[in-house]
């Protein structure tokens, strides 16, 4: 990856050493060229994560969309300053509607443990992270009428907002709830989330979108 960066770090010095320009207005355009070339490569490709068993023999595959700027072992460690962002932002909607408490403490977020150094230790030892063309190309298979999320609904869904819509529609769902707690989490669901939002939500809650495929 470092030499396709440098190698293009080249290219686009010498496409702009012309003259007639001055020397400000070439580092500007090779600037903002470089940066929207780098973007464009971290947003290729989807992410193929691959765990190493206990036995150190299996292996459990996975495929997401998450694009190369994010396909790294940093998917599998979380700091406790995330998760105090995580908390932070939850309490934001909780506080900013009554009608998402119940969510938000079944969310899961309060639950998070920062990863030890002895945990990350072993993570590193055993998960990998490859960059793919696409999923399916790798041999990943999807049944039918079910898709893969894409990177921007994972970002929804990994944050503290998704985290919580996600557990609002559950509890939406559950007769093993009160029918005040279900009545609570759908107007969550309503006056927090737009229609697109919601949607996503239940057919994630359905199986019909899957965060990551397995094989």
């Amino acid at each position: 990856m470092i030499q396709r960066i440098c190698l293009l770090y080249l290219i686009l010095i010498v496409t702009y050493c012309e003259d007639g320009e001055t020397k400000l207005e070439k580092q500007n355009k090779f600037q903002t060229e470089f940066l929207i070339t780098l973007t464009r490569y971290r947003e290729e490709g989807n992410c193929r994560k691959s765990i190493l068993a206990e036995n150190l023999v299996d292996k459990t595959l996975t495929c997401s969309r998450k694009p190369r700027g994010y396909c790294s072992i940093n998917q599998s460690l979380i700091t406790q300053g995330e998760i105090n962002f995580l908390i932070t932002e939850g309490k934001k909607v909780k506080d900013r509607n009554s009608n998402c408490e119940t969510s938000f403490l079944q969310s899961g977020i309060l639950l998070l443990t920062a990863t030890t150094a002895k945990d990350e230790e072993s993570i590193r030892s055993k998960h990998e992270y490859v960059t793919v063309s696409n999923c399916e190309d790798d041999g990943f298979i999807l049944n039918e009428n079910v898709r893969l999320a894409t990177f921007s609904e994972i970002q929804l869904i990994e944050s503290a907002r998704g985290r919580i819509g996600r557990s609002a529609k559950l509890l939406s769902l559950s007769l093993l709830t009160t029918a005040s707690i279900r009545e609570k989490a759908k107007l969550c669901l309503e006056q927090e989330y737009s229609e697109n939002e919601i949607d996503f939500f239940s057919n994630l809650v359905a199986g019909k979108v899957l965060l990551e495929v397995s094989k």
